[in-house]
């Protein structure tokens, strides 16, 4: 049984990218800050170990915060590109088997 993908949800990829995004950025913010942190830690200074784990908390946060909206603009452009494409080309094909069916 084969569908065409004639057009996607700008909004519905969007939040989908976003949540992904959300994700990645949490994780890989967390990672770099806590690297950073363990930087701050291994130097002799001080106020300069002060300074470097201020700017891993920000960072991080940065990442956390920016990644899904970076990736949820990503995946309103996709949609729409794809839907414009789709327009002129067709949609992509896609081939379900029924399970439902008792063979």
């Amino acid at each position: 049984m084969k569908h065409e993908i004639k057009s996607i949800g700008v909004i519905s990829l969007m939040k989908i990218y976003a949540l992904i995004g959300l994700v990645i950025g949490v994780v890989f913010g967390g990672i770099f800050a806590v690297l950073m942190l363990l930087g701050a830690v291994s130097v002799g200074d001080a106020t300069a170990a002060g300074g470097i784990m201020v700017f891993a908390i920000i960072v991080g946060l940065a990442m956390a915060i920016g990644t899904p909206i970076s990736c949820a603009i990503s995946g309103a452009f996709a949609a729409i590109v794809y839907n414009i494409i789709a327009k002129m080309a067709g949609g992509v094909e896609i081939e379900f088997n029924d399970k439902s069916k008792k063979e």
